[in-house]
C-alpha cells in the first residue's frame, strides 16, 4: 500500500531541497523514502505551491471520459507523463502510462488490458456498452497517431532512438543557454578590426583592447580573432640573395634600425605600383626615431625628380639636418649627381645598402608592404588623381592615429619625445 505523508513531514522535505541542505538521493537515504517520492512531492510544489502539501490521495476511479480527455491533452501538448500528471492532479505518472498502453494496444476483443506487471485495467465495468467504448477507443487511437503525425515524432520515439532519459531531455531544454563570458570583448575586438579598413591583427588589437582596460592575452585575442573569422591581411614572405658590398657608399647605418632623437636617421625607398593598368612610382621617406613618414613624393616617371622632390620637402619640414644620416639602396637614382649635392650642401651623411640585400633597408621595404596591403590591394580607384588623394588621407593615417607594436602611433612618439 501507498503510504501517506503527513504535512509536516512534507513540508520538511521541501525545506530541505529548497535550502539545499540534502540532495535528493541524500534525503532518501536519509528518510528511506525512494526517490521518485521525494521528486514527486516536490514537484507537485513547484508547480501548484504549499496548498498542494495539504492534499493526501485517495484511490479514485477515473471515468472514460476523463481519461480520454487527459491523453487527448497529453499528445496535443506533447507533454511528458509527469507533466501530465501534474496538471491533472493524479497521484503517479504510470497511472497515466498504463491508459495510454491500453488505448494504443486496445484491438476491441475484450474490455480489460493485462499489463506486463500483470494488473489487470478494467475500463469499462458495464459490459451492455462493449460495443460503444470500442469505437470511442478506437477514435481515441487514431487521434493519437494523428497528433503525434503532425509533431513529426512523438517524445518518447525520440528518447527510444537517441536513447537519453527523460530527465535529462528535460534538464537541458530548461537549462538556460551558457552566458559567453567573451562577448563583451568579442564586440570590441570587431569594432576596432572594422576601423582601419580592416587590417588590424591580434597584436595591435591587443595593444588597443589595454587602452580600453581589458586585460586579455595576445593569444587569447588570437583565439577570438578565429572563432569570429577575422583576421588582418597577410602578405608573403620573400627570399632575396645576398649581394656583394657596394664598392659607391659603405652601408653605416649596419640595420641599426632604432634612432636615439627624431631627424637623425632617415630610411628611402621608391616602390611601384599599378592603378588600372598603369604604373605609378612612390618615393618615401621615413624617420627611423617614430617611424613617421617626413615626406613622400609620386610620379608617372622613375626618375631622379621624384626622389630630389621628396628629399627636399622632408629637409624643408626639418630645418635643422645637425648629424643627420640618410640610408637607401644603391639604385640609379640615389647615386645621381643633384641628389648627391643636395645631400652635401645640407651636410647629410649618405648609407647606402649592400648590393642584392634588401634587409639593409628592411624597416622601408615593410612600409611599402604594409601600404600595398592595407591601402592599394583592398582599394579600387579609378584614376591616378584619386589615387594621390587617397594616398594622402592614408599617409595622414598612418602618422597620426595607426598604433605600432609598442602601442603608440609616430604622433604621439614624437610628442613624448618633445614634451621630454
Amino acid at each position: 500500500m501507498a503510504r501517506k505523508y503527513s504535512y509536516e513531514f512534507k513540508k520538511y522535505l521541501v525545506t530541505v531541497l529548497e535550502n539545499g541542505i540534502m540532495s535528493v538521493s541524500e534525503l532518501s537515504r536519509c528518510c528511506k523514502i525512494h526517490k521518485g517520492v521525494i521528486c514527486n512531492i516536490y514537484n507537485r510544489y513547484k508547480h501548484s505551491g504549499e496548498s498542494r502539501l495539504h492534499h493526501i490521495f485517495t484511490r479514485n476511479e477515473y471515468s472514460r471520459a476523463f481519461k480520454l480527455n487527459v491523453l487527448t491533452y497529453k499528445a496535443s501538448n506533447n507533454l511528458s507523463y509527469e507533466q501530465t500528471a501534474l496538471h491533472f492532479n493524479i497521484p503517479s505518472a504510470s497511472v497515466i502510462y498504463d491508459w495510454h498502453n491500453f488505448c494504443c494496444n486496445y484491438n476491441g476483443d475484450n474490455m480489460s488490458y493485462k499489463s506486463p506487471n500483470n494488473k489487470h485495467l478494467h475500463f469499462v465495468k458495464d459490459i451492455n456498452n462493449q460495443a460503444e467504448v470500442c469505437e470511442e477507443y478506437k477514435s481515441m487511437k487514431a487521434r493519437i497517431a494523428e497528433l503525434e503525425k503532425e509533431l513529426y515524432y512523438s517524445l518518447d520515439i525520440l528518447l527510444s532512438v537517441s536513447n537519453m532519459k527523460r530527465s535529462t531531455y528535460y534538464y537541458n531544454v530548461k537549462k538556460p543557454a551558457a552566458l559567453d563570458k567573451y562577448a563583451e570583448v568579442k564586440a570590441s575586438i570587431l569594432e576596432i578590426y572594422e576601423k582601419p579598413n580592416k587590417t588590424y591583427g591580434y597584436p595591435r588589437i591587443t595593444k588597443v583592447l589595454e587602452k580600453l582596460g581589458y586585460t586579455y592575452d595576445r593569444k587569447t585575442v588570437y583565439k577570438l580573432m578565429k572563432e569570429l573569422k577575422i583576421s588582418s591581411l597577410i602578405r608573403v614572405k620573400k627570399r632575396y640573395k645576398q649581394g656583394r658590398v657596394s664598392h659607391i657608399c659603405s652601408n653605416k647605418l649596419n640595420r641599426a634600425f632604432t634612432s636615439e632623437r627624431p631627424c637623425l636617421k632617415w630610411v628611402t625607398d621608391v616602390a611601384e605600383i599599378k592603378i588600372n593598368n598603369e604604373k605609378v612610382y612612390l618615393s618615401a621617406i621615413m624617420d627611423l626615431y617614430n617611424r613617421e613618414i617626413t615626406a613622400y613624393s609620386v610620379s608617372k616617371y622613375n626618375n631622379e625628380d621624384m626622389v630630389i622632390d621628396s628629399l627636399k620637402q622632408a629637409i624643408d619640414k626639418t630645418k635643422d639636418t645637425t648629424g643627420l644620416m640618410i640610408h637607401s639602396d644603391q639604385g640609379i637614382l640615389y647615386q645621381a649627381n643633384e641628389f648627391r649635392n643636395l645631400l652635401k650642401s645640407y651636410n647629410i651623411e649618405r648609407s647606402m645598402s649592400r648590393r642584392g640585400n634588401c634587409y639593409d633597408n628592411a624597416v622601408m621595404e615593410s612600409f611599402f608592404a604594409v601600404l600595398k596591403c592595407e591601402f592599394v590591394y583592398i582599394n579600387k580607384f579609378k584614376n591616378i588623381e584619386q589615387f594621390k588623394y587617397e594616398l594622402e588621407k592614408y599617409i595622414d593615417f598612418y602618422n597620426n592615429y595607426r598604433i605600432k607594436a609598442n602601442g603608440l602611433t609616430p604622433l604621439q612618439e614624437k610628442e613624448i619625445y618633445l614634451v621630454a
